[in-house]
């Protein structure tokens, strides 16, 4: 077992486009997030709207040797009595989770920083 960052995919409750492009906006996010599991030494597993196939990402993203297509099966630690709001980890939704569970194969791509496999 190891920790790893999550990011699900990115949604807004308000409206982005008239101010920055979605594509702009994901993108701002993703090296947020890189920069964050930079920092803690952690892989990190985006979610499945980021997909650097599209032949709108930049370059220097899609060339990062840190970033590799992968399936990754997780652990999830219970959260005691928390609820858990992800869309993209089960097919639940908001649920609360008692006890520890295992995400089916997640075909994603994955970061990871130096020195962290």
């Amino acid at each position: 077992r190891r920790p790893v960052l999550h990011l699900e995919p990115v949604m807004t409750e308000f409206e982005v486009a008239s101010s920055v492009p979605s594509l702009q906006y994901q993108i701002a996010v993703l090296q947020h997030a890189m920069a964050k599991a930079d920092s803690m030494g952690l892989p990190l597993l985006l979610g499945e709207s980021f997909d650097p196939d599209d032949p709108a990402w930049d370059e220097k993203i899609k060339m990062l040797p840190q970033l590799r297509e992968s399936v990754e099966t997780l652990v999830l630690l219970p959260s005691h009595g928390v609820f858990e709001a992800s869309d993209s980890l089960t097919r639940k939704h908001d649920w609360v989770q008692m006890q520890e569970e295992q995400t089916e194969p997640l075909h994603r791509w994955l970061y990871e920083p130096q020195g962290t496999r």
